[in-house]
């Protein structure tokens, strides 16, 4: 009879250890296994600035703009000119360019910018699904 309690107090005492172990593995996971930022979207957020006075915007919109900057680079009359994209209410993007707000770049008069716009759109979409 005590060999047989031995035995049960011996099988307890294992499977807590055992439960201890599994707790302690799971607890570790939650700490360092979460979804972990690809070092492609940490330079997106890296290269999206909200400057003052800008615009309500998203992430997406502050990305966007920092892609249509670097488009615009190559045009000396345009490096300066004031240009915002922000967010609609309906999470939409809006284009401000010199206090104009367009709803979409087919609006915009300038057919530099507005293909610098469609091409950073194009790009930031290209990067999303890849």
């Amino acid at each position: 009879m005590e060999s047989q309690t031995w035995l049960i107090i011996v099988g307890v005492m294992f499977i807590f250890l055992l439960i201890i172990i599994a707790a302690f593995a799971l607890m570790n996971r939650r700490a360092t296994g979460g979804p972990k930022s690809a070092p492609e979207s940490q330079q997106w957020v890296a290269e999206a600035r909200i400057e003052p006075g800008e615009h309500e915007s998203s992430l997406v919109s502050e990305e966007i703009e920092e892609l249509v900057r670097a488009k615009l680079a190559v045009y000396p009359d345009l490096a300066q000119a004031k240009l915002d994209l922000g967010s609609a209410a309906d999470g939409s993007l809006e284009i401000w360019v010199d206090q104009t707000r367009y709803h979409s770049a087919e609006e915009i008069p300038d057919p530099r910018l507005r293909q610098a716009v469609q091409a950073a759109v194009r790009e930031w979409n290209d990067r999303k699904e890849s």
